[in-house]
This record gives C-alpha cells, sequence and structure tokens, in this order.
C-alpha cells in the first residue's frame, strides 16, 4: 500500500526536558490500535543489527542535555529520538505500521546532522547509521506489509 493511503498518527505534543532529557511515549494510547507487521518484525532486526555496531552507542538513549552541557540542544532538536525508544516502541506495539518506524530512525539521524557539525564523532556516527540503516532497510519487502496477530508478553517467555 502506498504510503499517502496508510492512516497517519497525530504526532505527539513537543515535550519540555525533565533534567536535560526528553523521552518521547513508547506506550501507543489508549485509543490507539495496536499493530503487529510483517515489516515490523523486520525493522526489530534491523534495530538489533544497528544496535551492536560500536558508533551505535550513541543512539541508544535520550541525549542527555544537561550531563553534557549541550544547553541549546532542545531549542534546536523538537523531537528527539534514539534507538532504545525505537526498541521500547516495537516491543509494545506503538506503531500502527512500518512507515512511522523508519521515520522514526530517519528522525535519529536527521536530528544528529542537524546538531552536530559535520567531522565530529557524533556527525560520522550519524553517517554510519543512515548507511548502514538503509542498507538493511533494502533487504525488507516494504510493499508487502502483512498484518500479524498481537503476542501476549507473556507469550514470549514460552517461545
Amino acid at each position: 500500500m502506498p504510503p499517502s493511503n496508510r492512516l497517519r498518527v497525530k504526532e505527539p505534543p513537543l515535550q519540555e526536558p525533565v533534567n536535560g532529557i526528553v523521552q518521547p511515549p513508547v506506550w501507543p494510547s489508549p485509543n490507539s490500535m495496536c499493530r503487529r507487521t510483517s515489516v515490523l518484525e523486520s525493522l526489530k532486526t534491523v534495530l538489533t543489527a544497528i544496535w551492536q555496531e560500536h558508533w551505535a552507542f550513541i543512539f541508544r538513549q535520550p541525549v542527555d542535555a544537561k550531563q553534557f552541557g549541550m544547553i541549546h540542544y532542545h531549542e534546536v532538536i523538537k523531537r528527539p529520538m534514539d534507538l532504545g525508544t525505537i526498541k521500547k516502541r516495537l516491543n509494545n506495539n506503538y506503531y500502527r505500521n512500518g512507515d512511522q518506524a523508519i521515520q522514526d530512525f530517519k528522525l535519529i539521524y536527521a536530528n544528529c546532522f542537524r546538531f552536530y557539525k559535520k567531522g565530529t564523532i557524533a556527525h560520522k556516527a550519524g553517517t554510519n547509521l543512515k548507511t548502514y540503516f538503509h542498507h538493511l532497510l533494502s533487504t525488507i519487502d516494504l510493499s508487502n506489509e502483512v498484518r500479524l496477530p498481537l503476542k501476549r508478553k507473556w507469550e514470549d517467555a514460552f517461545l
């Protein structure tokens, strides 16, 4: 199904940092219909592969602007995103379709390029993330996203 025909979920409101960190929501809203799809399951594998890369440590948790003295970070970056948040969202069936999760992956490196100067370690890590993500994404059939039955949390313990 073309992306234009998919349901769009309303963007959550901007959040204020708490102690230098913005933690985006990771649970679907009560009115949201949780989904599990073939593409979202494939993106879990993509996330695992990215997580294991040595440069990915920069993106594993929300940026702590206070700890690192980046006082303007949240003025520049209005919608922070990180791999840990994506991992929680995937595990909590937060996304309605693969496109939403893909947008979150892209938001990580877009934010990185926006805030960090070219040539810095963080900017280079963002370039690695973008390149590797698109390589892994090319192995997924995005044109055939199939809805899968939801698993109950306790089922994972037995599978």
